[in-house]
């Protein structure tokens, strides 16, 4: 099990930091916390 829930909190960090990517592109500025 310990495999799979690396997965999902490497898949939540991933996300998060490609949400912030998008977010400071459309906005030119950073406002999500990573």
């Amino acid at each position: 099990m310990r495999r799979g829930q690396s997965l999902v909190v490497w898949a939540i960090r991933e996300g998060r930091q490609c949400a912030s990517s998008v977010d400071h592109f459309l906005t030119g500025k950073r406002n999500l916390p990573l």
